[in-house]
């Protein structure tokens, strides 16, 4: 949780308008139970909040679920220890990514698949094309998130107009 609300803040403070960012973090901190890591870490890396680290301290299997779990950071312009874990790790993604379409668990795959079209756009080689993934989970899946995570892996393979 610290890390997407870390990635929220840091879009928050980048992308509102002036003045917004603030407001948000002022209404979140009359309310601290709610939103406690946004209201005191806007722009912050969380300090205490374990990165999933390397591939091989979990395994590929268990490793790409968690990274699918923190899609919501696979946007450029975001960089921190679960990125770097990404980038040493891109095969992991892709068997996770195969893995979770084989298992007909489109969100999943379409999370991880995020992860792979931010790479690619980031220049990493990839074993996998991520085109024709996130293509094919166009068709298959449905559901307001999996429209979210492959417009957003679109968009970063060029898919999408911007």
């Amino acid at each position: 949780m610290a890390w997407r609300d870390w990635a929220t803040g840091s879009m928050l403070a980048r992308f509102a308008a002036e003045g917004a960012a603030a407001e948000v973090v002022s209404r979140y901190a009359a309310r601290p139970a709610e939103a406690p890591l946004l209201a005191r870490r806007v722009g912050l890396r969380p300090a205490e909040a374990p990165s999933p680290g390397p591939a091989r301290d979990l395994g590929w299997a268990e490793w790409s679920v968690r990274m699918g779990q923190l899609s919501s950071l696979a946007l450029p312009g975001l960089d921190g220890p679960v990125h770097a874990a990404a980038r040493q790790a891109p095969l992991a993604l892709a068997r996770g990514a195969t893995r979770s379409l084989l298992r007909r668990d489109y969100p999943t795959a379409a999370r991880i698949a995020r992860w792979l079209a931010l790479l690619q756009h980031e220049g990493v080689a990839l074993p996998l094309d991520p085109v024709p993934l996130v293509t094919h989970l166009r068709m298959l899946g449905n559901g307001p998130r999996l429209a979210l995570d492959t417009a957003i892996a679109g968009n970063l393979l060029g898919l999408e107009p911007v």
